[in-house]
C-alpha cells in the first residue's frame, strides 16, 4: 500500500511488542498495546477511543527504549472486534525521535532486548 491509498510512511515500522498509557481528559491514563512503532507514530490497540481533536501525552514502553514521554493524536482509526487507533507523534525533539529511529533499527537489526520485532513496512 502507498500513498495512492492513503498511506504516507516515512519511516521504517516494525512489529512491537509494547504498552502505551494515555492521560485521558488530563488525569486518568489508559493503557494500549502498541502493536506497531516507527519514528513517527504508532499503532496503539485494545483500549478505549483516543479524542482526534486533542493532543494527548503518552508514556511508550517498547523494548529496547527507555521509558518515553510522547506527545500524540489520533490520525486513524479502526473499527472491529479489536479497535485500533494510528497515532502520529507530535512536539517530539530530536533527542526522542533519534531513540526511537535507534530503537526500531535495533528491532530490525535483531539486536539483544530486541528480537520479538519484525518489519512491518518501509516507505522513504
Amino acid at each position: 500500500m502507498g500513498e495512492a491509498n492513503g498511506e504516507r510512511r516515512h519511516a521504517a515500522r516494525v512489529e512491537s511488542l509494547g504498552q502505551a498509557f494515555v492521560m485521558i481528559d488530563g488525569d486518568a491514563a489508559a493503557s494500549y498495546r502498541v502493536e506497531n512503532l516507527s519514528a513517527g507514530g504508532a499503532l496503539l490497540c485494545d483500549g478505549p477511543p483516543i479524542s482526534s481533536r486533542e493532543t494527548v501525552q503518552m508514556v511508550l514502553r517498547v523494548e529496547p527504549l527507555p521509558l518515553l514521554e510522547v506527545g500524540a493524536r489520533v490520525v486513524w482509526r479502526g473499527e472491529g472486534a479489536s479497535p485500533r487507533q494510528g497515532v502520529e507523534f507530535i512536539g517530539v525533539d530530536a533527542t526522542t525521535q533519534d531513540a526511537i529511529h535507534d530503537a526500531v533499527g535495533a528491532i530490525l537489526a535483531g539486536e539483544r532486548g530486541a528480537t520479538r520485532g519484525r518489519l512491518v513496512s518501509w516507505m522513504p
